[in-house]
């Protein structure tokens, strides 16, 4: 979404409500696999208290793919929380929270892809208790227990040496 900021920095008070759909497909090579359908919700406000012009944003998306543990499909609702201070110059200083506008414009997507990508989990799972498949036979271990022999592992001779 493409903001107008040409009031926004002037005006004390000003206040502005942000809602619309993103489209990120235009990030997809940045964003994971696991993204249903590159949108995301987002709402928030665009607002300036004593100067400051402050854009505050929750993105909501719905990442869907497999558990990385038992291979079961999986889908889970995520919100992602943005808030940055917005800054027509920077005088030598490097932060997160404060992004440069070269214009009176400012395009949100950017910004919410971003958010969206650190937001995402490292590994999907279907629930945090889940135990994966047995190494033996590739049986869901949370259906149904195997009677598989534990295999051996490579450090058992270690173990022995250092534990007996």
């Amino acid at each position: 979404m493409r903001l107008d900021l040409t009031r926004a920095f002037v005006t004390d008070g000003f206040e502005k409500k942000v809602e619309y759909e993103a489209d990120l497909s235009p990030y997809s090579d940045m964003l994971s696999r696991h993204v249903s359908g590159c949108k995301a919700s987002v709402s928030g406000r665009l607002f300036n208290r004593a100067g400051v012009l402050c854009l505050e944003l929750a993105v909501r998306y719905e990442i869907a793919g497999v558990c990385d543990r038992c291979c079961e499909p999986v889908t889970e609702k995520r919100t992602a929380e943005v808030s940055v201070v917005l800054v027509k110059e920077l005088q030598n200083q490097d932060s997160d929270v404060l992004v440069l506008v070269d214009s009176d414009f400012f395009e949100t997507d950017g910004l919410v892809a971003e958010a969206v990508m650190l937001d995402m989990p490292s590994k999907l799972l279907c629930s945090e208790g889940c135990k994966g498949l047995c190494p033996v036979c590739g049986q869901n271990l949370n259906v149904k227990k195997c009677d598989c022999k534990k295999r051996q592992s490579p450090f058992d001779i270690l173990k022995q040496e250092y534990n007996g």
